[in-house]
């Protein structure tokens, strides 16, 4: 260091908090007469002691910063007045206003988000006074005027509160989504590869809760699903004999690249194939693609005997259905002796 440079003098000290080191201030001085003294390096340690008060505080506040931003929860921070100062991107998503937004809500802004107004908003802040509140069960109106049930958390802070609010929705798809992803687990861990794709069939139907799940797979060497479906009932036994290959919904589903919903097939115009749903008592059902690139692996279509809500099913069935496709695209690389048992 001092043979690149033309330093005549040098004095370093440490920035430090506790045992942990933050840094180093360093001077130097190219006057051939200069000497740093004793009192030079006492005077440079008292500054260096408050400098690592700023570089700590500095640190403390981005790290902060990051947590609010990156957190999968929605947090908003109220003063005494309920105006809103912090307002995290989770927050914009879950309730619909930017941050800008909701800012400039003015005094007691935060009272527009609670569905029962201001006698919710003052029995969470009464009760905040007094103790923090976690996973209470609230009803929240975003900007479109539809309400969400989240589960809220806060606690006082200074003159003010912090929230945290979690969409109940998304609690729901992450949970289903661990489930989803335990069965490919059980599937890569089961050592024969066609009761790998069963048993994979089978842990899918238990976590949806399906009357069956059909796993329709890709004849590659024929350019078509002539492969004979794997199916299974939710009790873990076979539960279809034979079922009719619903054609057009299948090529919905590739065509879409994304999880199709029907709630209700009696009611809706998205199938043409009745006579799938009619022979096996189809009420309801949801189906996504395995596609790996470029390349059709197969299609899973997960049956309801009775009309239902499916919206949460979307996202987590998108994320497990480009998992699924790889392990399933791996499973079907197999021997002539396993492809002649699948073929079967």
């Amino acid at each position: 260091f001092l043979d690149s440079f033309p330093l005549k003098a040098v004095m370093a000290v440490p920035l430090r908090w506790g045992p942990r080191p933050l840094g180093a201030i360093v001077l130097h001085d190219t006057a051939d007469d200069r000497e740093f003294t004793n009192d030079d390096a006492m005077q440079l340690s008292r500054f260096a002691d408050f400098a690592s008060l700023v570089v700590v505080h500095s640190q403390r506040e981005r790290l902060q910063e990051a947590v609010i931003s990156g957190s999968i929860d929605a947090i908003v921070a109220v003063d005494k007045k309920g105006q809103i100062v912090e307002f995290n991107p989770r927050a914009e998503k879950l309730l619909g206003y930017t941050l800008e937004e909701a800012l400039h809500l003015g005094k007691g802004g935060v009272i527009r988000f609670y569905a029962d107004g201001i006698t919710k908003a003052r029995q969470i802040a009464d009760r905040l006074q007094h103790e923090p509140i976690t996973d209470m069960s609230l009803e929240l109106v975003n900007r479109q005027k539809v309400n969400i049930s989240v589960l809220f958390s806060g606690v006082q802070q200074g003159n003010g509160s912090v929230g945290f609010f979690r969409d109940i929705r998304e609690i729901i798809q992450r949970k289903l989504l661990e489930g989803l992803l335990e069965s490919l687990k059980a599937a890569i861990t089961t050592p024969d590869r066609f009761d790998a794709l069963q048993t994979l069939v089978e842990k899918v139907a238990h976590e949806l809760g399906s009357k069956s799940v059909i796993l329709y797979l890709y004849d590659r060497e024929h350019n078509q699903f002539g492969v004979p479906p794997i199916c299974v009932g939710v009790d873990n036994r076979q539960a279809l004999s034979g079922p009719v290959r619903p054609d057009s919904l299948i090529a919905k589903v590739l065509s879409r690249s994304a999880p199709l919903i029907i709630e209700n097939t009696a009611i809706a115009s998205q199938t043409q194939d009745s006579r799938f749903t009619k022979r096996e008592g189809v009420a309801a059902l949801v189906a996504w693609p395995l596609i790996v690139g470029d390349m059709s692996v197969g299609v899973m279509v997960s049956n309801f005997g009775e009309p239902r809500m499916l919206e949460n099913l979307e996202q987590p069935l998108e994320i497990f259905g480009k998992m699924a496709a790889v392990v399933v695209a791996n499973l079907l690389h197999v021997d002539r002796i396993q492809r002649e048992k699948l073929l079967l």
